[in-house]
């Protein structure tokens, strides 16, 4: 893990604004995410913005060690830091996981997936992605009927996605969208914890892919079926999250202010009940701006 505290400090102690820092390096806002724990840049540029602060990458390490095995604990808890948005904190978790010690290719193909969307989430180059998602898709579930597979194909819609090429990107979200339906129409009484976390996951994902595209009522069944999985094994990890999306689908929508402003009221609850101060931040703003289209809204009927 990256001590972005001692990082934040040494630059302040040089008098150095983020704007200074990171020119010629990178823009204030990949600076301005590392220093709050959003996304860790590139090794290159945190190397170079470690040069100009006169540390090494090295010193900045926490000393946190996790369990090198990979066992089952490893992974659930990278697929929680990945429903919270803690991504570069899942895939430093993964970056320690000694692949030697995974024990079988169902193990090998969670990592690779699991590897590829963390890749994918703090904008790593695409041939990494691209080589993650293939170690998944080609070498440990030839089938692709594995909730792995589903990964590598978010990871690949993700980034195709982020390069405008809309029709690559739903070629991949459609095939999650086919597959995962018939997972959720088969029990899931029995799933292991990971696999029902990852359900969840590609779900939110599949809504928050939906309301990009415009597709308001298809985002808001995902979110249905995503409240129903969180529900049945009282899960919150997902919550801010779908809190916050069916709010700006209620928006999209035209629904009511009251409306919109409970479900930002329960992304703020859900985000601060599992500390996602992300989703904390975003939900307040818009409620500050529903609060305010609702109080111009009032003025307008009592001017008719």
């Amino acid at each position: 893990m990256i001590d972005t505290q001692k990082f934040v400090d040494r630059r302040k102690e040089l008098g150095l604004s983020q704007v200074k820092l990171c020119q010629g390096i990178c823009t204030q806002s990949t600076l301005s995410k590392l220093e709050n724990n959003e996304q860790i840049p590139s090794v290159g540029i945190l190397s170079q913005l470690c040069q100009r602060l006169g540390l090494s990458i090295d010193s900045l390490e926490t000393g946190q060690k996790h369990p090198a095995s990979g066992n089952k604990k490893d992974f659930e808890e990278v697929v929680s830091d990945l429903a919270i948005e803690k991504y570069p904190a899942a895939l430093q978790l993964l970056q320690q996981m000694r692949t030697d010690q995974l024990t079988n290719d169902q193990l090998r193909a969670n990592y690779h997936g699991l590897r590829a969307l963390a890749l994918a989430m703090t904008n790593q180059p695409w041939s990494a992605v691209v080589v993650a998602s293939a170690k998944v898709l080609d070498e440990f579930d030839e089938s692709h009927q594995n909730l792995s597979s589903f990964l590598a194909y978010l990871a690949l819609g993700i980034c195709l996605s982020r390069r405008g090429e809309i029709k690559g990107a739903c070629f991949f979200y459609q095939k999650i969208s086919d597959r995962l339906k018939k997972h959720l129409n088969h029990s899931l009484r029995n799933l292991p914890p990971m696999d029902y976390g990852l359900l969840q996951l590609l779900t939110l994902e599949l809504a928050q892919f939906a309301n990009v595209q415009g597709h308001y009522q298809e985002s808001d069944q995902w979110l249905s079926k995503l409240l129903t999985l969180c529900s049945d094994r009282n899960s919150t990890a997902c919550m801010p999250r779908a809190k916050l999306l069916a709010a700006k689908n209620a928006i999209a929508e035209g629904q009511r202010s009251w409306q919109v402003r409970e479900l930002l009221q329960d992304a703020i609850a859900f985000a601060r009940l599992n500390h996602n101060s992300t989703i904390e931040v975003q939900a307040a703003a818009l409620m500050k701006n529903s609060v305010t289209g609702s109080s111009e809204e009032n003025k307008s009927q009592k001017n008719k």
